[in-house]
């Protein structure tokens, strides 16, 4: 799988090349100092990442603009936001964008991965699903993807917190740490727009993600 991080900060941008390579080696990791940089590496019909990762703060084109750039150039793969912690998209505004998913820089590296192989997986049944439509074979809606406001990790989590569940029996349950589970429900809390689990629940029953 190729994927393509762009990030204006060195350090940030050797940060993630060096986690992509922990999460799964065989990826192939390009990465870009400026959306300018990414847009003229990409040519929608012979040449064009798997993913593409990006800073929402850039300049002087910032990831949506480049989210925008792409998608007028073709691009129709997933595409991942990532931003400073007091940077956030509620889930309207992630759908507005056409964006995969929004990740908080705080993320742990069990969030990231969660994320980042459920934009593939969604990617790649996109293409299956393009391949059946031209074949004149039935499939899915459309050759656009559809954007996961949740992973389904964090449905798991969430599927557990409505029955009542603390976060010491998420933990329990899906046999990862509590601060692992702390860390998915602050992303939660941010691609929905809340800061209370009652409102994370009934947020998350009125978009129909549980």
């Amino acid at each position: 799988m190729q994927i393509a991080i762009v990030d204006d900060h060195p350090l940030f941008l050797d940060g993630l090349t060096a986690l992509l390579g922990r999460i799964d080696e065989s990826f192939e990791i390009e990465a870009f100092s400026s959306g300018a940089e990414l847009l003229a590496s990409i040519d929608t019909d012979t040449h064009a990442p798997d993913l593409i990762i990006s800073d929402l703060s850039m300049k002087p084109i910032n990831g949506l603009a480049l989210l925008s750039s792409l998608r007028a150039k073709g691009f129709n793969r997933p595409f991942i936001l990532v931003s400073g912690v007091d940077e956030t998209l509620t889930a309207a505004e992630l759908r507005a964008s056409g964006a995969y998913a929004f990740v908080p820089k705080s993320a742990d590296l069990p969030t990231l991965r969660e994320v980042i192989f459920s934009a593939l997986e969604a990617g790649s049944a996109t293409r299956k699903s393009k391949s059946r439509l031209l074949s004149g074979k039935t499939g899915n809606r459309s050759s656009e993807y559809q954007v996961a406001a949740l992973t389904p990790r964090q449905i798991e989590i969430m599927q557990i917190i409505v029955d009542g569940g603390t976060n010491r029996d998420v933990a329990g349950r899906l046999n990862i740490s509590e601060n692992t589970v702390k860390s998915h429900l602050r992303q939660i809390f941010q691609v929905l727009g809340v800061n209370k689990r009652t409102s994370c629940i009934s947020k998350a029953r009125s978009l129909g993600l549980i």
